[in-house]
């Protein structure tokens, strides 16, 4: 299956915690697809036509995408740590620490409100929306290129 939702290169997918919709985003736009409505198109050959339910636009660069595990925001990472929300058409929380650019943002599955972020001068860090400050950040030897947190013991 190929759907034709961006023009340019894809920077990141995730699924919500339901399984119901998955969202994309390339450069700056930000698309929410219905994953019912977009099988019953597979289904019927209507894919070329297919268009996302909801069209975001940033007004900075994204470079990574993560949904929160219990509730419908989710995370944009890029010049600015931006939180959203799937029903408003703006980020709801835009934060910006410093000034390099963030590469990865992921929610954590238990203490959701924790953010763990990668960024361009090889650090890592935790945020938590609740603050305006990082909790921790570490400077590793080399560049980070992907974040998960442990599934097993999702606090570590």
């Amino acid at each position: 299956m190929t759907l034709n939702a961006h023009d340019r290169f894809v920077k990141g997918v995730c699924f919500s915690n339901d399984g119901k919709q998955f969202l994309t985003c390339d450069a700056s736009n930000i698309n929410l697809f219905t994953y019912q409505k977009v099988m019953d198109a597979v289904f019927t050959k209507s894919v070329p036509s297919l268009q996302p339910d909801v069209k975001l636009l940033s007004n900075y660069q994204i470079t990574s995408i993560d949904f929160r595990f219990d509730t419908n925001h989710f995370v944009t990472a890029g010049e600015k740590v931006q939180i959203w929300n799937t029903q408003r058409s703006f980020p709801m929380l835009s934060y910006a620490w410093g000034t390099d650019t963030v590469m990865t943002a992921k929610f954590n599955p238990a203490e959701t409100n924790l953010i763990a972020c990668t960024s361009m001068d090889r650090g890592v860090f935790i945020y938590d929306m609740r603050g305006k400050t990082t909790l921790q950040k570490t400077t590793l030897m080399n560049k980070s290129a992907c974040l998960a947190w442990n599934p097993m013991e999702p606090i570590n």
